[in-house]
């Protein structure tokens, strides 16, 4: 009686299964890596887009308020303090016809307002207690957030920009530049944001 070979499968050996494990790894690596890089993309994307938004609408307000900067209702003359870094002013923000005391300052990468309403009825004062505080805008960068101008710009550029310390009681004009940088290992470079912002509650008008 005649028996017939029996065919087996033959199954993989050992450097088959170390090739195919090998393959499979550089596929999965390779599609995580791909998957990571899109994600970090949309991330910085996000970022940037939020982070300029915040500073548009930071810029927006400043301007809005600055401008209508006047006396404070303790008397106090309208520009508080002002640096490459903060101003202070007074300006009535809620149309109440009663000025609050602001203050706009970078805190790392942060631009912060800070707002304290007049309290004390016939003897108007703003006290510090009474402060409240918000981010404006993330990611700021730069040294010089706020530079200074007198009456006299642009005619005259040897007594402008206004130097430090700078005299409020001669400030006609602020010109504000944000600079926006969510990452700063990654491009595109800094977006920076600029604007003038011209005191209305002046008598003298810069030059023309």
């Amino acid at each position: 009686m005649r028996h017939m070979p029996s065919h087996h499968p033959r199954g993989f050996t050992l450097v088959e299964a170390v090739i195919t494990m090998g393959v499979f790894i550089l596929v999965v690596s390779a599609a995580f890596t791909f998957l990571l890089q899109t994600y970090r993309a949309q991330s910085f994307s996000f970022d940037q887009t939020t982070a300029t938004d915040e500073a548009k609408h930071g810029m927006n307000i400043m301007v809005r308020e600055l401008r209508e900067a006047n006396l404070g209702d303790d008397g106090a003359y309208a520009i508080a303090s002002a640096s490459a870094q903060s101003i202070t002013f007074y300006s009535d923000t809620d149309t109440d016809a009663s000025r609050e005391k602001i203050t706009y300052t970078v805190v790392g990468s942060d631009l912060t307002r800070t707002l304290i309403e007049v309290s004390g009825g016939q003897q108007p004062q703003y006290d510090q207690a009474d402060a409240v505080s918000e981010v404006l805008s993330h990611y700021v960068t730069g040294t010089n957030i706020f530079t200074y101008y007198n009456g006299d710009y642009p005619l005259d550029m040897t007594n402008n920009p206004l130097g430090d310390p700078v005299d409020v009681n001669a400030v006609r004009l602020v010109h504000i530049t944000l600079g926006v940088d969510p990452s700063a290992t990654q491009a595109p470079q800094v977006l920076t944001i600029e604007s003038d912002v011209q005191l209305r509650n002046f008598k003298d008008n810069l030059s023309n």
